[in-house]
């Protein structure tokens, strides 16, 4: 099994308990960033809606499902599930986790000084017998970013571990601007768009992303 991605998404009960959430998370990027080469990423964002004062993003990825496995017992981590137990009301329901392996990504050092990179994920169900079409489809364009668009900073395409003919995709541009006027325009881009709707069987699920604690790159 190649790297190991791990998306979270934490609905607190208030603007106070996500803040709570937010602190205990940058603890644990903090820890990592310190102390464990194998979590190359550990970032924590809210929603670019503002609007939406409650809802947490977290963005992990490790160099293996070990040492995805291992985070668990790092002392800032079970500080921050004490808390959440002794605490119950922090949250306003269950955490929904996406558990990916990586199958096509890169991620540049840019990231490494840029503070608030535009960040994207998306969650993408496939009917099962396009399934293998629609990974694919993905390799242009992740090949194509890489190679030609350097504003787009990061991109990943993970199958889902646990939930059959599911992609998760995690994107980070230098800003919203590139990804609407470069990114998004360019021809395997819109090719895969035009394939996807046939591919699918739902509609994607999209957020956009502002990272408050953490980082991508190290």
């Amino acid at each position: 099994m190649g790297l190991i991605l791990l998306v979270g998404r934490l609905p607190a009960s208030s603007k106070a308990a996500r803040d709570k959430l937010i602190a205990g998370l940058g603890k644990i990027a903090d820890y990592a960033k310190n102390n464990d080469p194998e979590t190359t990423k550990h970032a924590t964002h809210v929603l670019q809606d503002e609007s939406d004062e409650t809802t947490v993003w977290a963005i992990e990825e490790y160099t293996s499902q070990e040492a995805c496995d291992a985070h668990m017992k790092w002392p800032p981590v079970l500080d921050f599930l004490q808390m959440c137990t002794d605490q119950p009301d922090l949250l306003a329901g269950a955490p929904e986790i996406w558990h990916s392996e990586q199958k096509n990504s890169f991620t540049r050092p840019e990231l490494l000084k840029k503070e608030n990179p535009f960040v994207l994920l998306a969650k993408l169900s496939y009917h099962p017998d396009r399934f293998a079409e629609g990974l694919e489809g993905w390799k242009p364009v992740v090949a194509h970013g890489e190679k030609n668009e350097p504003g787009v900073l990061a991109y990943s395409v993970g199958k889902d571990v646990e939930h059959e003919n599911r992609l998760t995709l995690v994107e980070a541009y230098e800003s919203e601007k590139y990804l609407k006027n470069v990114h998004f325009k360019s021809k395997p881009v819109q090719k895969k768009l035009h394939e996807e709707d046939e591919l699918r069987s739902t509609e994607p699920e999209v957020v956009c992303l502002r990272q408050v604690a953490g980082y991508w790159y190290k």
